[in-house]
């Protein structure tokens, strides 16, 4: 693994999204001990940029990186807002292609999310490669990563589960 700084992005929600309960049981999951460190807004970042110019408030957090949704959980233990977990998801007999984001303590039934996302019931949803649809490497999908999506390709879905919460965590590319 590369020794990489990643960053994540607390942004504070300030309207509705289309949204879908993704199924599954949420179990709750803390470790004690964040190691990650807040850092001022680098320009230059589209996403970050683009947040600055909506006026939407923002914090930018600055961790190692890390291989599952549990040690994140670990490292980013103590920020106030809720992390996310992104599912990039194709369905081999459509072709349809989705970003789901939901929660890292959530469970997703990819059977029940089939008909949620408005697929046949025999759909076959697998994990697709976010480098060549969305320009970003695994653990670093985020809702923001559509922005590279530039063939429009890539469905976004958000667990209503997030919307309990006044300020998410995500990836800022």
């Amino acid at each position: 693994m590369r020794n990489q700084k990643i960053n994540m992005l607390g942004i504070k929600k300030t309207s509705k999204f289309s949204v879908l309960d993704t199924g599954g049981a949420i179990t709750k999951t803390t470790i004690q001990g964040g190691k990650y460190n807040v850092i001022p807004t680098e320009s230059g970042n589209v996403c970050l940029d683009k947040l600055k110019e909506l006026g939407i408030a923002h914090t930018l957090y600055e961790h190692e990186e890390v291989p599952t949704v549990e040690i994140m959980i670990e490292v980013l233990n103590g920020i106030n807002a809720r992390l996310t977990k992104n599912l990039l998801l194709k369905d081999k007999k459509s072709g349809s292609i989705f970003l789901v984001t939901t929660t890292p303590e959530r469970n997703v039934d990819l059977k029940a999310l089939n008909k949620m996302l408005g697929l046949k019931e025999n759909a076959n949803l697998r994990f697709t490669d976010c480098e060549k649809l969305l320009n970003v490497t695994k653990g670093a999908v985020s809702p923001y990563a559509v922005i590279n999506d530039t063939d429009n390709v890539v469905q976004m879905a958000l667990d209503a589960e997030l919307l309990q919460s006044t300020e998410i965590c995500t990836h800022p590319l």
